[in-house]
């Protein structure tokens, strides 16, 4: 009888939880597609030392693999954003340099990779309900990867390494 309490309280709760989180989805068509949240991964790169002279390093961040998950059918994607405790401003777009193996941001540092804030300058937001947004580009984007992301959340790691939101827009 107390296992079959304690997770009735985890299943009423989890819903709870899960609210307060940040979560995007995007607009295939007339359907709804969730874009799952992927880790950034970040690369130092010692320099040289020579003759007791050390250059610096080189650190990068990146996604792997060569395309995200979740393509957008438009040139102008759509988006349905909940943000949780934070606020539509927080987040931003980040367009991605394209590798062979790989997805590099243009810059470690995400405040320095030309991200592009959600406002209402460059989209178009429409309130859903409380804290959950329709957000659409105004102007059709250059085909390419794409990440959306929460610029005020927490590193996951000491790499500051953050959750970011995939997304490719095909010529």
């Amino acid at each position: 009888m107390k296992y079959f309490i304690h997770s009735l309280l985890a299943c009423l709760l989890l819903p709870l939880s899960a609210r307060s989180q940040s979560e995007v989805s995007i607009l295939v068509g007339d359907s709804v597609c969730s874009i799952e949240p992927v880790t950034t991964q970040s690369e130092y790169k010692p320099g040289w030392k020579i003759v007791d002279i050390q250059t610096r390093g080189k650190s990068s961040r990146y996604l792997w693999g060569k395309h995200s998950r979740q393509f957008a059918d438009d040139r102008q994607p759509a988006f349905i954003l909940r943000t949780g405790q934070g606020k539509v401003n927080d987040f931003a777009v980040i367009r991605l340099k394209q590798k062979k193996e790989m997805r590099q941001f243009p810059s470690h540092n995400l405040i320095e990779c030309g991200h592009r804030p959600i406002d209402l300058d460059l989209m178009d937001i429409v309130p859903q309900q409380e804290g959950v947004y329709r957000v659409r580009f105004r102007t059709p984007q250059q085909p390419g990867e794409y990440v959306i992301l929460n610029m005020k959340s927490a590193p996951v790691n000491d790499m500051g390494d953050v959750k970011v939101y995939p997304f490719t827009i095909l010529q």
